[in-house]
C-alpha cells in the first residue's frame, strides 16, 4: 500500500507539496473519511502503512509516536517552560522574589 500511494505521489501533476506529504495526505484523508467504521485492525495496519512511508522517504520518526507506541522527543528539544515557551533562570527567580 505505502508503495502505491509512494507512486501516486510522485506522478501527480495535481500536488501542491512534497510527495512525501501528498502520499502522507492521501492516507490520511481515506482514514478520517473511514472515521468510527474502521475497524481497529485496519487502523492498524494504516498506521504501520504511515511508519513504511517514512522509511521509504527516508524521513525520522523522531517527534512522534514510534513502532511501539512510545511517544520520542526531537533531539536537543525539551519541554518549554511557561506560557510564553521562556524558561526562567534559576538566578533570576531569587533575584524577583518578594520578601
Amino acid at each position: 500500500m505505502a508503495h502505491s500511494l509512494k507512486e501516486s505521489a510522485e506522478h501527480s501533476d495535481r500536488r501542491k507539496a512534497s510527495p512525501y506529504r501528498s502520499a502522507m495526505s492521501m492516507l490520511s484523508f481515506y482514514m478520517n473519511r473511514a472515521g468510527a467504521q474502521l475497524k481497529a485492525d485496519e487502523k492498524d495496519k494504516l498506521e504501520k502503512t504511515k511508519d513504511v512511508l517514512r522509511d521509504l522517504y527516508q524521513r525520522p520518526t523522531t517527534g512522534r509516536n514510534t513502532k511501539l507506541g512510545r511517544k520520542v522527543e526531537k533531539p536537543g528539544e525539551t519541554a518549554p517552560g511557561g506560557p510564553s515557551g521562556q524558561r526562567a533562570n534559576v538566578d533570576d527567580q531569587k533575584k524577583h522574589t518578594n520578601k
